[in-house]
């Protein structure tokens, strides 16, 4: 698509989980060095990995608690107050009860008969092998 065929009616495609996980690091994240985001201070597990959390799978990243005076690690710097939203958000995403809206499967075209459109959930795609 030609950046001059898009319009504010245009459909702009986004992964929510994404967002989520993204808008969740801005909020809550601890820096090692102040203002400097290519040192967040993740906890570790007992292993020695930094919990980062997963997007796909809607697993917030685990950060070490902020320091209150002036040494590291340092409270985030990009947050918005938008921790309980996030919090939602978070709900939402893992409640089956929205699936059909935020994970809706493969469109599978027409019914064998061809009458009308079909939606095929997780089981069914791996059936028809989708």
């Amino acid at each position: 698509m030609e950046s001059d065929e898009i319009t504010p009616d245009s459909p702009v495609p986004f992964d929510l989980r994404q967002l989520w996980y993204d808008a969740y690091l801005d909020e809550h994240a601890t820096l090692r060095a102040k203002d400097d985001w290519s040192q967040v201070a993740y906890r570790k597990t007992v292993e020695g990995a930094e919990m980062k959390g997963s997007a796909k799978d809607v697993v917030p990243p685990q950060f070490e608690p902020p320091n209150p005076g002036s040494a590291a690690p340092f409270g985030s710097t990009r947050a918005r107050g938008l921790a309980a939203y996030l919090n939602r958000i978070q709900n939402r995403l893992g409640d089956k009860n929205f699936e059909f809206l935020l994970n809706p499967g493969k469109y599978g075209g027409t019914n064998v008969l061809g009458q009308e459109p079909r939606w095929y959930g997780k089981a069914e795609a791996a059936a028809v092998g989708l």
